[in-house]
This record gives C-alpha cells, sequence and structure tokens, in this order.
C-alpha cells in the first residue's frame, strides 16, 4: 500500500516531509511483521491490527475532514479523567540542543522504572533494557501520546488525537530513552543513532511492553484538561557528562490566564518546527499558520484548557517533577 496523508492533511506537509515519514513508516512496519512472527498473542493481536493502515504516523479516527488538526511534539496523559499535555518551548540558540525530559516525568508519573539521559543517579543496574512497574505507584494514571499527536478544535474544545500506531511509536522512544543511557555520545540526528535505537526497540519488545497497562484509550480524540508549558533547557551535553556532579533545583509550577494568545504561543512555539530534523518536519508554514489560527478561534472561551508554565531548572529531578504535576492535577 502507497504511504499516503488524507486529503484533509496533505496540503500540510512538504514532498521531503512525506519521503522522510514514509521510510520511517517501513521501518516500523518491518518491526510489526518482527512481532507478529515472533511475539506474544497480545503483541499479535495488537500488530495484526496496524497492518490494516498503508501510514502510522495519521492521526486517531474521527478527525480526517478536520481542517484545523496539524501534528506538534507532544508528550500526553491522563490522571483519571483529566488529561494533559507536555508542549516544550523553543528557544533559539543554534549552539545547543534543547531537552526537556517530558518523556522521563511521564515515566515517573506512570511509575516506570527507568531513567534518562544516564544523568540520574538511579540508573537501573540493567542498564535500562527493562521495564518494570514500581509497586504502590498507580495512580490512575495513563499515557495517551508520547512524542507525536494531533491538535484541534472539536465542538469548541482544545483535543487531541493520537497517531494509529501510538503504542508501537512508544516502544521507540522507550528505545531512545534506552540509546540515550547507554550511548550517552551517538549522534541523535545520525544514522548511527538510528541503528543502535532499532536494536534496542528490539529487545524492549521482546520484554513484552503492551502488558504493563500503561496505556489510556487512544483510539479516538479527547479533551484536554491542562497543558503544562515547559520552558526548556538548554544543556551542553558532552560536558555535562563529563562534569555529573550536580544538585537538583526545584521546578515550578505557575497557573496563567488561559487567554488564545496563550495559546496562540504555545503552538506556535513548539520545537517540532525548528527541529534538526528538518526533513521530518519540513511542514508548509502557510498552511500551518492558517491551521494555527482556525484552531485557536474555534475554541471557545468557556472551554479552555488550564495553562500552567512549568519551570524546570537543570539538573533536573524528574520525581519532584513527576509530583508537582500530580500536585496540580489530583
Amino acid at each position: 500500500m502507497p504511504f499516503e496523508y488524507p486529503d484533509s492533511l496533505r496540503d500540510l506537509y512538504s514532498q521531503e516531509c512525506i519521503a522522510h515519514r514514509s521510510r520511517f513508516n517501513q521501518r516500523m512496519r518491518r518491526y510489526i511483521d518482527n512481532r507478529i512472527l515472533h511475539g506474544d498473542y497480545m503483541e499479535r493481536a495488537y500488530f495484526l491490527n496496524l497492518e490494516k493502515y498503508n501510514n502510522l504516523l495519521v492521526p486517531a479516527e474521527g478527525v480526517d475532514g478536520l481542517s484545523d488538526s496539524f501534528d506538534v511534539i507532544t508528550v500526553s496523559g491522563a490522571v483519571k479523567d483529566k488529561r494533559f499535555m507536555f508542549v516544550e518551548n523553543w528557544h533559539e540558540d543554534s549552539g545547543k540542543r534543547f531537552s526537556s525530559g517530558k518523556t522521563s516525568i511521564m515515566l515517573k508519573m506512570l511509575g516506570v522504572d527507568m531513567s534518562y539521559s544516564g544523568l540520574e543517579e538511579d540508573i537501573p543496574s540493567n542498564n535500562g533494557k527493562e521495564i518494570r512497574r514500581l509497586g504502590g505507584r498507580d495512580k490512575g494514571v495513563r499515557l495517551i501520546i508520547s512524542d507525536i499527536g494531533y491538535v484541534l478544535s472539536s465542538n469548541g474544545a482544545l483535543c487531541l488525537a493520537p497517531v494509529v500506531g501510538e503504542q508501537l511509536i512508544a516502544q521507540w522512544d522507550i528505545a531512545r530513552q534506552v540509546v540515550r543511557v547507554l550511548h550517552p555520545q551517538v549522534d541523535f540526528q545520525g544514522k548511527k543513532r538510528t541503528e543502535v535505537q532499532t536494536d534496542y526497540l528490539e529487545s524492549i519488545g521482546n520484554l513484552n511492553w503492551l502488558s504493563h497497562n500503561l496505556f489510556a484509550d487512544n483510539s479516538q480524540i479527547c479533551p484536554v484538561n491542562a497543558i503544562f508549558f515547559i520552558d526548556t533547557m538548554l544543556i551542553d551535553l558532552a560536558a555535562l557528562f563529563e562534569q555529573r556532579k550536580f544538585e537538583p533545583q526545584r521546578v515550578r509550577v505557575r497557573e496563567v490566564s488561559p487567554t488564545k494568545e496563550e495559546l496562540r504561543t504555545i503552538f506556535s512555539n513548539n520545537p517540532c518546527y525548528h527541529s534538526n530534523n528538518t526533513d521530518f518536519w519540513r511542514i508548509n508554514l502557510e498552511e500551518h499558520r492558517r491551521r494555527l489560527e482556525a484552531l485557536v478561534n474555534g475554541i471557545d472561551e468557556q472551554k479552555m484548557p488550564r495553562i500552567y508554565h512549568f519551570d524546570i531548572p537543570y539538573p533536573t529531578n524528574f520525581e519532584e517533577c513527576a509530583r508537582a504535576v500530580l500536585d496540580v492535577l489530583e
């Protein structure tokens, strides 16, 4: 089946973007074939269902035809009936990488024992290859989106839609965390990163990731109750790995007025549009601006999500970050 987007999304992407995503999609489909052959019953059932999609990056059911939807880099989840999303603030500094640790915060909220970037002191003795739930940590937290999802307005509310291959994309994202722990010097924009990442995707798949009951129902669009706008950390990874002597500082969560201008700032400044991975995110900027205005104008001010500025100093205590989010949402 050819890789393609529905008509409602096609104008958003350049040919370079579609070509790059097509290659990523092909790599994921090879992994699907592998897990259908070698996975357990739960894995085979999930991956057999994915076979019907020619594009694993299209949004969940119910989005096609909505002209204001577009994809963003986000990690989102649910704490019982409250759905939230982490969105990074992008800073222009060509000499630095940005990393907020939003995946690590989400893993802490889920109670998953895995360290990020090799900078925490509690790196598991198994070097991050094992995913296990921590006892007594289930506070009704579930994962909705691990890396890439769609935002749109529906019935006057800001909504999220995961991609149809979300649970597979989540495994890919966790594999990236393992690579960062075990291979801190790997160029994350280079070919070697992809090769190493594929190896760990295989090993994580063997650990039966789908059986951990981490996911919310991510087969349909859902309203957003809270946005955490993360102030991005600008870090020199090489220098930090050499020193490794830091005292974690306090995180700060500040609620701000939920205005349409605030929403416009959040989604126009998403780091995906400034990513080093330019081909994957080579969008039509004019079309994106049109969709962003349609999105903002489609939100009823009475249905605006709560908006929090989430200041995360470096070095980061991810456990404290997770507690801060849970304190707001519980």
